[in-house]
């Protein structure tokens, strides 16, 4: 029980202090709008991959260095944009020529690491809602379009909680605990940035 009640602690402090970032990047992002096009689409999914492909690079180094996550391979998005793109049209010498974001959270230490994985993953459990929205306005599926936002399918609230569960280990270090809820905000504002 006590662990339950730490992993909802840091979230819970995460998702307050992330609050403004977060509705920023909502603002900027609107794909919840019922005339969204499919240009739009694939120019919104072109930035996102621009952003995910050198973070998850750089997080992949920093897994090799230090496993934190059993799991982490599985935790990657750009395969899922890839795909999307390609289903949109683009040739893979169109995505591999897609501009990257050079301007990257900072990220040197495990719990800074985390916070950055909790906006990526944060990302995802929200991506089940505009998944069904782009699945029923561009008539996309998850195997033809909409591979990123349908990460994990039926497992979203498992790999969420199991992030949760990875968060805990942190919880009683209030050094690292600060440097996750700052990278978290960072992670947020350079995304942002570059949508």
């Amino acid at each position: 029980m006590r662990l339950a009640m730490i992993s909802t602690s840091i979230l819970s402090e995460l998702k307050e202090t992330t609050r403004p970032q977060h509705d920023a990047i909502e603002r900027r992002v609107d794909v919840m709008r019922p005339d969204l096009t499919r240009s739009e689409y694939r120019s919104l999914l072109e930035r996102f991959y621009g952003f995910y492909a050198p973070v998850e690079t750089r997080l992949e180094a920093i897994h090799r260095a230090t496993p934190l996550l059993a799991d982490f391979a599985q935790r990657r998005k750009t395969a899922n944009l890839g795909t999307d793109l390609a289903a949109l049209g683009l040739t893979p010498a169109q995505i591999a020529a897609l501009p990257l974001c050079a301007d990257l959270p900072h990220l040197d230490s495990p719990p800074e690491t985390l916070g950055c994985l909790y906006v990526m993953e944060g990302a995802t459990l929200g991506g089940q809602l505009i998944s069904r929205h782009v699945i029923k306005t561009l008539a996309l599926t998850p195997q033809a379009g909409c591979a990123f936002f349908s990460s994990y399918g039926d497992r979203v609230g498992s790999m969420w909680r199991a992030f949760g569960n990875h968060l805990r280990h942190f919880e009683d270090d209030p050094a690292a605990r600060q440097q996750i809820v700052a990278a978290a905000q960072e992670t947020f504002r350079k995304m942002e940035q570059w949508l």
